[in-house]
């Protein structure tokens, strides 16, 4: 008898220690209770002895900051955990943190660019996983510990040995990236991802990025459509993303992976009064800043990202862009987009990135049994996976209706020909000579925009509410379910 489930552990307010006192939990359902601890995306002041602090009477944007013990890296991203489950770890990464950490050819390249972006004693999130998993099981024993706590089985069944990153970021972006926290689960969701890289599958389209741009795509919603990018060396340690000509395009340099072909929608959410744009990217690759490439040859570019903007050239007719040997790392932000900004001093921090990932698709964890854990990139009916045993509660009457559940049920459906082999057994009818396939995965969503980011939403003129867009991307889509507790 198979024992399909997932259980979210969560744990109120009074159970986080003073160590870890602002962590972010979400999804929280316990004795019939929401609770919703105060998030914010700043920084944590005096982190680090070394570190700058924000810039608030000058500029509106946050110094970089850096890391050279663990333990405080550790207790920084504590506080910007998104959601937590027994199988995997969704935190809110800020720009500028390294997920893996810079190679020595990498740290090279990036001194060239701008030195404040790399040192050799930074820290990278991979540096910290020990410590970090040592606050979240400390804080889950904690829980156990607690009488009459009914959740605390499901956080015994499963050892945590170590924390594994499954989907990371470019260091210059902002926004969810997830941790495993089991070997099982691991493997079988970077599966889950390298499909969708691969492409052709249903949830391809794995991730949702938000971007402010200067200027607006040439499109107000593009079709998915497939985008060849490949990468030139602009010498012995920088190779920076560029789109091939179609004379350069061959099936054997795509054999060959020389030459790949990413899947790219994008859709305009809002424009502003200084000639700005919002745009929503999905895509199934960030492979050599696939997003400023593609924006690119949409004639605007990222508000933050100075490498390949210094490739396109307004002409007053219609924008240019340069050959990829005509990157200019010396490119600075114009000091006009910068007093826009309220960043006229050009010797401040540069201004961040604006490419934040706010949704991306988690594989449904489940499990036969305790010593047995198996996942799947979809399951074909997964209504048995959340049925609830205790009564509901209700987004509302936990006072939180502008700010659904982190995670959601997703579906997309998928028409396929009745000649074409279905990766998964529908029912369908014998008179019917095409039949739909349900792909289920988890949907997970960062619960704010970066601090930064609204406030260069609010300079550029552009209305943008998240809470209400995610309440009708989230709550109100027929194909998205809200998950209060699975069990």
């Amino acid at each position: 008898m198979l024992n399909k489930s997932l259980n979210l552990c969560t744990f109120p307010n009074c159970y986080i220690s003073n160590v870890i006192d602002q962590l972010l939990i979400r999804s929280k359902l316990n004795n019939n209770q929401c609770y919703r601890p105060q998030y914010s995306t700043t920084p944590v002041q005096n982190v680090v002895n070394n570190s700058a602090e924000l810039t608030t009477d000058k500029s509106p944007y946050p110094k970089y900051l850096s890391w050279t013990d663990p333990h405080e890296l550790a207790h920084y991203l504590s506080q910007r955990i998104v959601a937590l489950t027994k199988h995997f770890v969704v935190i809110d990464k800020p720009p500028n943190l390294s997920v893996w950490g810079h190679s020595l050819a990498s740290r090279e390249a990036l001194s060239m660019i701008n030195p404040k972006l790399c040192n050799a004693s930074d820290l990278c999130i991979n540096d910290c996983l020990p410590q970090f998993n040592t606050i979240i099981t400390s804080l889950e024993r904690e829980q156990q510990d607690t009488p009459n706590d009914n959740s605390s089985n499901s956080c015994r069944s499963i050892e945590i040995p170590k924390l594994y990153i499954i989907e990371s970021l470019p260091a210059a972006y902002s926004g969810l990236i997830l941790l495993g926290r089991n070997e099982k689960y691991t493997n079988d969701a970077r599966k889950f991802y390298k499909t969708a890289t691969l492409g052709g599958s249903p949830w391809e389209l794995y991730q949702k990025l938000l971007i402010v741009c200067w200027g607006k795509p040439q499109q107000i919603q593009s079709k998915p459509t497939s985008f060849p990018i490949a990468a030139y060396a602009l010498h012995d340690h920088l190779r920076v993303g560029y789109r091939p000509s179609p004379n350069e395009i061959s099936k054997s340099l795509k054999l060959k992976g020389v030459i790949l072909e990413k899947s790219v929608h994008h859709t305009i959410l809002s424009e502003g009064s200084e000639n700005s744009s919002l745009v929503k990217l999905e895509t199934n690759s960030l492979y050599r800043g696939l997003p400023e490439v593609y924006l690119l040859y949409e004639g605007c570019t990222v508000v933050g990202e100075t490498f390949q903007a210094s490739r396109l050239v307004n002409t007053g007719i219609s924008p240019i862009v340069l050959p990829p040997n005509k990157i200019r790392l010396n490119y600075s932000i114009p000091l006009k987009q910068r007093r826009i900004l309220g960043q006229s001093n050009i010797n401040f921090e540069d201004i961040p990135v604006h490419i934040h990932r706010s949704h991306l698709y988690l594989p449904i964890p489940f499990y036969m049994n305790a010593s047995n854990l198996c996942t799947k990139s979809y399951v074909k009916k997964p209504s048995h996976l959340f049925k609830i045993k205790s009564e509901s509660v209700s987004l509302k009457s936990c006072n939180i209706s502008s700010k659904p559940s982190p995670l959601s049920l997703s579906c997309v459906k998928q028409e396929v020909n009745s000649d074409t082999i279905p990766t998964t057994k529908t029912t369908t009818s014998k008179n019917n000579n095409n039949r739909t396939i349900n792909y289920y995965f988890l949907t997970c969503h960062s619960y704010e925009l970066p601090d930064y980011f609204s406030n260069t939403l609010d300079r550029l003129g552009i209305e943008f509410d998240y809470a209400n867009w995610l309440e009708q991307n989230i709550i109100n889509n027929n194909n998205d379910k809200i998950i209060n507790k699975i069990t």
